[in-house]
């Protein structure tokens, strides 16, 4: 098979480069190269790993990353799911659900993909985890998140409080029996208060506002590689990165090397969540974690970006009204 046909069976399949890249073995970095040009000639046994990746049905996908698949819980044990499959630009939304009660989060897990699917929306990526620590742990994007606040020997206000401070602007719903907790939750910028047991009805009702609240702040920008057009969330992104004649998107869903320089972006990223930290550097504030004279980090871990020392005041304070905002228009 050749690197041509091998692009052909990928789109027909609809595989990410990170699905290839778990179903053969190969680095994801190598299948990107491989796939965006970069390697002209790759080693033998990498070409008959991806082969064999490629020569898969669909339904084989790693199980829990992807939507259509099982979804595996923190404990191994599967919780029921959707058979729909979705395209590779289509899986932008992901929610995450933390609770200790195994039962409660089948229920909410099914009650979810039921509301997708009867909204006839792509089923979104559903991670469950069973307590604070494992979620605040969680690097991939944050978008809505379920959280019981009762969980035994934790404090779930205080996991609350951590997740917005690190993703300000993931929609949180408050799950718990007893609403005395209510007022210190509304304290950081609650979107729902729900109670158990679940009515259907209102989490329903309350995931169309959590759905438009998420569609009028997620606005969309085309990302060019050498071989495909993908249209991508601007909250997806981490940075953008000139190095040379290529230029890299780092997003949550993986790193693309784009046709387009610096300049496209510029003129077309939102104004108020974008920084041009240095020259070679574009930054989504929405994902910095922390910051020096020099170097800028963020919550996924990597990449790790270049700050100008002279622009280093300047980057405080954009980055701190930055904050401000959000937290007023949450």
């Amino acid at each position: 098979m050749t690197i041509e046909e091998m692009r052909s069976r990928k789109n027909e399949l609809g595989y990410t480069l990170e699905q290839i890249a778990q179903l053969s073995g190969v680095p994801v970095g190598t299948v990107r190269k491989i796939f965006c040009g970069i390697t002209q000639s790759p080693r033998y046994d990498t070409i008959q790993a991806l082969e064999k990746a490629l020569e898969q049905k669909q339904d084989q996908d790693p199980v829990g990353v992807y939507a259509g698949t099982p979804i595996r819980s923190q404990t191994g044990t599967d919780a029921p799911v959707s058979t729909d499959t979705l395209p590779e630009n289509s899986r932008h939304l992901r929610i995450l659900i933390c609770d200790d009660d195994a039962r409660f989060t089948r229920q909410l897990h099914h009650l979810l993909v039921t509301f997708y699917e009867e909204k006839d929306f792509p089923i979104p990526e559903i991670q469950i985890y069973h307590n604070g620590a494992d979620l605040l742990a969680d690097t991939g994007s944050r978008d809505i998140v379920f959280l019981d606040i009762e969980m035994p020997g934790e404090n779930g206000i205080l996991v609350g409080r951590q997740l917005k401070e690190q993703s300000p602007e993931l929609i949180l719903f408050i799950i718990t029996s007893y609403p005395e907790y209510l007022d210190d939750a509304l304290r950081f910028h609650v979107f729902r208060y729900l109670s158990k047991p679940l009515s259907r009805q209102r989490l329903f009702s309350n995931l169309e506002d959590a759905m438009q609240l998420y569609h009028s702040r997620t606005p969309q920008i085309l990302l060019e590689t050498k071989d495909e057009s993908i249209s991508i969330y601007t909250k997806d992104i981490i940075c953008i990165e000139i190095a040379g004649q290529y230029t890299t998107v780092y997003t949550t869903q993986g790193d693309f090397l784009s046709v387009h320089r610096m300049n496209y972006w510029l003129a077309n990223l939102p104004k108020g969540s974008f920084y041009s930290s240095h020259r070679s550097y574009l930054i989504n504030l929405m994902h910095v974690a922390k910051f020096t004279h020099n170097s800028i980090t963020f919550d996924t871990g990597k990449p790790t970006a270049y700050l100008t020392r002279r622009k280093y005041t300047e980057f405080k304070n954009v980055y701190s009204q930055y904050l401000e905002s959000t937290r007023t228009s949450i």
